[in-house]
């Protein structure tokens, strides 16, 4: 017997360019933060966490992954789980994941205001159904000279 697993493409686009640190869907929460006050040349981190809705669980067997888009200031341009991402279980239920982490290292090279984020490529399900989402990740800084 073979088994179907419809997969839903989840919700329109946002725009790439417009800051969003905070997102929802039926599906999840994101939420994203740069720790602490930005210098040029120093070393910073962007903190990227998705949580599953009640009923919701991040699909394992998906590549969950986040891909950055200035990738000249970040140490890496893609994180995977077990790679800079890391997956924890579910309050209610702890044989599934329910909360997506990436913390990715980062230096400004520039001064001023600017655009930081990616794309966090993320799989959750319910009881029936599957969905992928293309999570556009943008968190407006200032860094300082």
């Amino acid at each position: 017997m073979h088994a179907l697993l419809l997969l839903v493409l989840a919700g329109p686009p946002v725009p790439a360019r417009a800051p969003n640190p905070h997102l929802e869907s039926a599906a999840w929460v994101m939420d994203a933060t740069v720790e602490g006050k930005l210098k040029l040349d120093q070393p910073a981190t962007l903190q990227v966490q998705v949580v599953a809705r009640a009923g919701f669980h991040i699909n394992e067997e998906y590549p969950n992954n986040f891909k950055t888009d200035n990738g000249g200031d970040f140490e890496r341009t893609k994180a995977n789980v077990g790679d800079g991402i890391t997956l924890s279980p579910c309050a209610d239920d702890a044989s599934k994941k329910c909360t997506a982490t990436v913390r990715l290292k980062f230096t400004p090279r520039g001064s001023g205001s600017m655009l930081l984020g990616g794309i966090f490529a993320l799989g959750t399900c319910d009881k029936d159904h599957c969905l992928i989402d293309k999570i556009p990740v943008m968190v407006q800084v200032d860094v300082a000279p």
